[in-house]
């Protein structure tokens, strides 16, 4: 993908300011992370803050938007603190509105909200912030045919990255979640200073630990964790992290 370097601007909420931008010639809409683009608000270091409609890419692990009918990737990371994504989720609610003859014969009705979602970026990549301080989500695409298992070495947890249509802890916003092959799959990493610790690699995580390899595989094993859900994570993090709790 042939991508050139420019400047370009991002609309404030009373001025403007100016943001490195990449071109992308063709975009395959399948890897975008959400269905749409979604309005967002990037706080750079320098305070300055801007509006953006954006988008995730899974293939680059980037922030995309549109502007003058193109493509445009955010760049120059260095200068951005946090961006914010407020992502739009459809629930069912009960219909309290029976007197309108349109609605009557419904008992739920869909109802639209937007959940604020902090993306950061760290080294060259954009990372999604979770609910424990040092732990980040990586967002890639790929299709996976069997559950995640530890090898016998217990030097990671393996998955094929090929998936089914369906994958375990998947955001009811995600794009295309039931298009053919292609699937949204979350991967973990603690940020440890400058380092970043791949959770799903037993071998590195139990170093930063500082525990044996076998007491991660037991309680990956006993607790039937999926490597790839965000709740199975957050506890099992939660749990390594309370020495207390061992």
């Amino acid at each position: 993908m042939k991508k050139y370097f420019l400047i370009a601007c991002l609309l404030l909420f009373t001025a403007t300011t100016c943001m490195a931008q990449s071109v992308y010639e063709n975009v395959n809409l399948k890897l975008m992370l959400f269905n749409q683009f979604m309005p967002s608000t990037v706080f750079m270091k320098n305070g300055k803050v801007a509006l953006a409609d954006l988008n995730f890419n899974t293939d680059k692990h980037q922030l995309i938007f549109i502007e003058d009918k193109q493509y445009k990737e955010l760049s120059g990371l260095e200068t951005i603190d946090s961006i914010v994504i407020d992502v739009k989720q459809t629930i069912k609610v009960p219909n309290r509105n029976k007197q309108y003859k349109e609605l009557a014969s419904l008992n739920t009705v869909d109802s639209i909200y937007s959940v604020p979602v902090t993306f950061v970026p760290i080294k060259d990549k954009i990372y999604q912030r979770t609910g424990v301080s040092n732990l980040y989500i990586l967002y890639s695409y790929g299709v996976r045919t069997a559950e995640s298992t530890t090898d016998h070495s217990g030097s990671r947890v393996e998955d094929s990255r090929v998936v089914s249509n369906t994958v375990t802890g998947a955001y009811s916003f995600m794009n295309y979640k039931n298009m053919g092959t292609i699937n949204t799959i979350k991967d973990f990493y603690i940020l440890d200073k400058s380092d970043l610790i791949e959770v799903r690699q037993v071998k590195q995580l139990a170093k930063y630990y500082k525990l044996d390899k076998e007491a991660i595989n037991n309680y990956i094993r006993d607790n039937h964790v999926e490597i790839h859900d965000e709740q199975d994570v957050l506890k099992m993090i939660y749990f390594f992290n309370n020495p207390k709790s061992r």
